[in-house]
Order: C-alpha cells, then sequence, then structure tokens
C-alpha cells in the first residue's frame, strides 16, 4: 500500500534538474497530508486568491475528489479533482450557497501540467479563472455563485487532503505551491508555467506571495519532518500520517 510520499531531491553531481514534490496515492487508507498553519489570512474566504503549482495526473484521488489544496474548518475553500476521466478542476468555498467553479476534464493523465488559478474574492463565480499550462480552461461545466460565505479564516491550510485521514488524499504529484493574496495578471501566470525554473514563485508580486513551498526538503532521508515555507510568513507545514521521500526531476534550479 503506497502512500503520500514526499519527493527527496537527489542530485548528479553538476546537474540543475533537481525538484522535490508530494505523491498522492487514492489507495492509501489512511492518506498522509500536510498541515500548512492556522490564522494566517492565506486562501480564505476574506479576499483576492492566487495559487500556482506543478502537478503530474495520476488518477483522481479518494473518492474522486483528490485535494490539492484545503482550508480546513467549519466552511471550507477548497481546490480537487473532479469531472470524469482524465479529469478537471473544481474550486468551491462554503456557505448559505458555495461558490463554485469547475472545468472540462483538461487535466492530462501522466503528465506534468502547470496549474494556476485566481479569484478576485467575490461571490461571483465567473470571476474564478483556471489554468492549464499558461491557457485558461478553455470551458466550464459549473459556475455557480457564491450566498452568505462562512467564515473559514481560523482553518488549517492542508496540502494533499481535506484533514479527514484518507478521505480526498491527492492522487498525483504536487510541487512548487505559492499562494498569494492578489489575482496575478496572465503575464505573470505565463512566466510560471514557462519558464520552468524552480523558485519562479519568489519573483512574481513580491509584495503579495504568502506562502512558497518549494518542496524540495532534502535532509530527512527517511521520513519527512517538514515542509519549509519560503515564503513572507516562514510558517513551516507539519506532516500527518506518515508521509516518506522519493525522488523526482522535472524543474530546472536557476
Amino acid at each position: 500500500m503506497r502512500s503520500l510520499l514526499i519527493f527527496l531531491t537527489v542530485c548528479i553531481t553538476y546537474s540543475s534538474v533537481c525538484y522535490g514534490g508530494f505523491f498522492g496515492d487514492s489507495t492509501a487508507l489512511n492518506g498522509p497530508e500536510l498541515q500548512c498553519g492556522t490564522n494566517d489570512d492565506v486562501m480564505t474566504e476574506n479576499g483576492a486568491l492566487t495559487v500556482s503549482f506543478w502537478y503530474y495526473h495520476i488518477d483522481a484521488g479518494g473518492n474522486s475528489n483528490g485535494r490539492f489544496l484545503d482550508r480546513k474548518g467549519v466552511g471550507q475553500v477548497n481546490m480537487f479533482v473532479s469531472g470524469s476521466s482524465p479529469f478537471g478542476i473544481d474550486f468551491q468555498v462554503a456557505g448559505v450557497t458555495a461558490l463554485d467553479r469547475q472545468t472540462g476534464n483538461f487535466l492530462i493523465l501522466n503528465k506534468w501540467q502547470h496549474i494556476c488559478l485566481t479569484w478576485d474574492g467575490s461571490t461571483t463565480a465567473a470571476n474564478v479563472k483556471i489554468y492549464f499550462n499558461g491557457i485558461e480552461s478553455p470551458s466550464y461545466v459549473t459556475t455557480t455563485n457564491g450566498s452568505t460565505i462562512t467564515d473559514n479564516s481560523t482553518g488549517t491550510l492542508l496540502i494533499g487532503n481535506t484533514g479527514i485521514p484518507g478521505i480526498r488524499t491527492l492522487g498525483g504529484i504536487i510541487s512548487d505551491v505559492g499562494i498569494w493574496n492578489s489575482v496575478l495578471p496572465l503575464s505573470a501566470i505565463r512566466q510560471l508555467a514557462f519558464s520552468r525554473v524552480k523558485g519562479m514563485p519568489l519573483q512574481i508580486s513580491q509584495k503579495t506571495l504568502k506562502r512558497y513551498f518549494p518542496l524540495d526538503d532534502t535532509t530527512h532521508l527517511t521520513s519527512f519532518a517538514f515542509a519549509t515555507d519560503r515564503g513572507p510568513l516562514g510558517v513551516n507545514c507539519v506532516p500527518s500520517n506518515n508521509p516518506v521521500q522519493r525522488s523526482e526531476a522535472v524543474l530546472s534550479y536557476p
């Protein structure tokens, strides 16, 4: 039985391509996750948001709704796999009526893609934009405006699950996660997607960047102790349910 794996960077001498990420397996009965802090006003219902990461899609994850990121709480802000094979991406913000924006099935199996989401913080679902490799989703199958949005500011920010072990374990590899409290312009989104350089989120809208997880921690050879937040808040993620490490390579270090 596999579990969520935190990939350890293993580099050949003089190689510039070294990269780590999280691997989620929907067969895991007690799916691991990363718990990345509370009360940070990041990815809540309280304002503008951009999320950027690289993703290698393997399957839909736990209950066919594997979580990329989730603000665990009474009301949730979450981004997850949805639809039918090869699946798409859904973003929801809980409320009396949940804001819901779901793309068509544009994930590609067994291939790295750059994923980016922007939201202006309003209850208008059409203002949520989801991009695959720097291009906005050509269609959305769900666009539902929200109402009376639930306060979610005190919930825990999670990567790879919902906080309920195994229920929504991510079914792929996620890495180089950046979160901003602003709507990035298309030029910045394409810079993130096309550069293929590790650490690029640190160069984009530095005043509004809040969290950046390169997920390339290399000091823990057999078990995962933490995921370093190299953003301005510096709140490292704590693992739950014993994730372990492996190696992977996809981006180049500058």
